[in-house]
């Protein structure tokens, strides 16, 4: 990997098109016009081709890798990338059309993920298809739902574990859940993966995200500080900090799911991962980073509170927390979901100052007691609200 951050955000346009190799066949156009589109050039039966990977700043340096990577992937296995492009974007069209479904796997995967489409984010779907499109369909996609067995998914998903015991369970569930889907359908009479399926493979052991210890935040926000970081994304990594929010919540926030009045944010079942609302009470320090955000970015109600630097339409890319962590030198020992439990961990050691509950409801952890859930609010907001506001008068404080 040749390429860094900093040389594609200076590349400029020239008279003629030109190229930046990163490596493995992967390089970035810059156009006379100022466009830059990452591509892949590569060969299949002696034939040399280009597939587009997308468009920067669109698509990230990392994102962009991670496509080449994937269609390296379908190379090995002697699929052509471009063609299975193609093959994706007739799929994604294809409830807009009539067909006659068969029954094989693909045609049940196909209908599971229009259903998933109606109450799962766009991000999730993608994710699921594109992850069946490397790793199932080429194996099991024509064969008729009702004849797959469970020895041949043991089989199957053993091969995938060659690329990763987390890759090879997760697709047991997912290729278990194309199973169930059509077993409500009565296209299938029985789901032939089950928990005995899971231990044909060697365990995989979840680990905690990374995170530094509190001694080592006043360090970190110095090199923030003065970081060559652009300031809207620096505001969001404080905002990050200071109210304990995933990474996707914080891209998902519109300004007007703020009330400035109540002092909180009213973050939609739709954006969170229990699809439930979730408030979140905002200390005097948070107030002041949306301010200074909304002074950058205009505070248009429907724009995301910290957009793309360029495009104050498009929510921040995901990997930009992780990007800025990484350039200051906290690769492998800090990510944006680090500061969750940066938090987590600071709070706890002030036993009886602060419930657990209210601690967990203000990580927005799933409450399994619905009753209790539908007086969470009333019942904890004003212990969540001096909780915040001491959480980030204590992290002034150093």
């Amino acid at each position: 990997m040749s390429l860094m951050d900093r040389e594609v955000v200076a590349a400029k346009p020239r008279e003629k098109a030109y190229k930046l190799a990163d490596g493995g066949g992967m390089y970035l156009e810059v156009l006379p016009s100022g466009g830059k589109s990452w591509r892949l050039k590569y060969r299949i039966n002696g034939k040399e081709k280009r597939l587009a990977l997308g468009l920067y700043p669109t698509i990230t340096l990392k994102e962009a890798r991670g496509r080449a990577q994937d269609a390296r992937k379908l190379l090995a296995n002697g699929i052509d990338p471009s063609e299975n492009k193609k093959a994706a974007k007739a799929a994604l069209r294809a409830p807009d059309t009539p067909a006659v479904h068969k029954d094989t796997f693909k045609d049940m995967a196909v209908l599971l993920l229009e259903n998933k489409a109606k109450r799962c984010t766009e991000k999730y779907v993608d994710d699921f298809r594109r992850s069946l499109e490397l790793h199932v369909y080429r194996e099991l996609g024509d064969r008729s739902i009702r004849e797959i067995t469970g020895p041949q998914i043991i089989k199957h998903c053993q091969f995938i574990e060659l690329a990763g015991h987390y890759l090879a369970h997760r697709m047991t569930q997912r290729i278990g859940e194309v199973f169930d889907f059509a077993v409500s359908l009565g296209k299938a009479e029985y789901n032939p993966v089950s928990k005995t399926t899971h231990k044909h493979l060697a365990r995989h052991d979840r680990k905690n995200f990374n995170a530094f210890e509190f001694s080592e935040l006043p360090t970190f926000l110095d090199k923030l500080e003065k970081s060559r970081a652009y300031p809207i994304s620096k505001l969001a990594v404080r905002f990050l900090l200071l109210t304990f929010v995933r990474t996707g919540e914080m891209r998902a926030l519109r300004w007007n799911m703020i009330d400035w009045g109540a002092r909180e944010i009213k973050f939609p079942a739709k954006v969170m991962k229990a699809r439930r609302d979730h408030f979140v009470p905002l200390s005097s320090q948070v107030l002041g980073i949306l301010k200074e955000a909304q002074d950058i970015t205009g505070g248009k109600p429907e724009n995301p509170a910290f957009p793309m630097y360029r495009n104050y339409e498009k929510p921040a890319s995901e990997n930009m927390v992780l990007n800025i962590l990484n350039n200051l030198g906290y690769s492998g020992t800090m990510t944006g979901h680090g500061f969750r439990s940066l938090a987590r961990s600071t709070l706890a050691e002030h036993e009886g100052k602060f419930s657990r509950d209210a601690l967990e409801r203000q990580l927005a952890h799933l409450i399994k007691d619905k009753t209790e859930a539908a007086y969470d609010r009333a019942k904890h907001m004003p212990e969540r609200v001096r909780m915040m506001q001491a959480w980030a008068d204590l992290v002034d404080g150093i």
